[in-house]
């Protein structure tokens, strides 16, 4: 008789997650166990029930790795280098978590995530971002006062898209990369330091384009041509 094939809880959980994905929150748990090679009941003796592996799978991760690269930051890179990688991250993570957290609501579980949390992610995602950008405005890589608010806005512009898509059903793969990029674009010719600063006349003086004079913005007089 061959012996039992031996799982780790992360194969467990991501073949359940993907399962979900796939199926919907009510597929069945002889699928996921056929897929692992093992049995149903050996996943409850895993996590106790049904809703205990649903719930393992699916809350989304408590210590994503890119906050700590955010308390660590900035770092001596350009701005704009950074910025996207920023993005990009919780790009990633937002389009992981949110069709999860949609599958919780849907399976009818009646859990309240935010007390698994000592800080609910999405809080802790904006605390490290607004630490980040205040940390980047002392360095003079940005420029604006309420780094909270524009935490704020940045976080709920990478939301956005995933909504969006979610909403629509797309189900073609979301570029998180190129998207980061664009967002840092905007970002920053909205908040980066002034690299070049409006002409005015004393500019003009030194210059050899001389400054536009009222009398060079008067028509001229018509010419009375001789009879």
């Amino acid at each position: 008789m061959s012996r039992p094939r031996r799982v780790s809880d992360e194969d467990i959980l991501t073949t359940v997650r993907n399962a979900v994905l796939e199926e919907g929150p009510s597929v069945s748990l002889d699928l996921v166990a056929d897929r692992l090679g093992v049995t149903a009941p050996a996943l409850f003796r895993r996590f106790g029930s049904r809703n205990g592996l649903m719930l393992a799978a699916l809350k989304p991760e408590e210590n994503p790795a890119f906050i700590g690269e955010l308390d660590r930051g900035p770092d001596s890179r350009p701005a704009d280098i950074q910025l996207t990688e920023v993005f990009s991250h919780i790009g990633r993570y937002i389009d992981a978590a949110f069709p999860c957290m949609s599958a919780l609501r849907e399976s009818g579980i009646p859990i309240d995530i935010v007390r698994d949390f000592q800080d609910p992610p999405p809080l802790r995602i904006l605390h490290a971002l607004a630490g980040w950008l205040e940390r980047a405005r002392t360095q003079g890589l940005v420029q604006f006062e309420d780094t909270e608010c524009a935490a704020m806005a940045m976080l709920g512009a990478i939301q956005a898209p995933v909504f969006v898509r979610h909403l629509s059903k797309r189900t073609d793969r979301w570029d998180s990369s190129r998207f980061a990029e664009r967002l840092t674009r905007l970002v920053l010719d909205g908040l980066g330091p002034k690299r070049t600063s409006r002409a005015t006349n004393s500019d003009f003086k030194s210059s050899q384009i001389p400054p536009i004079s009222k009398a060079s913005k008067q028509r001229p007089k018509a010419v009375k041509e001789p009879g």
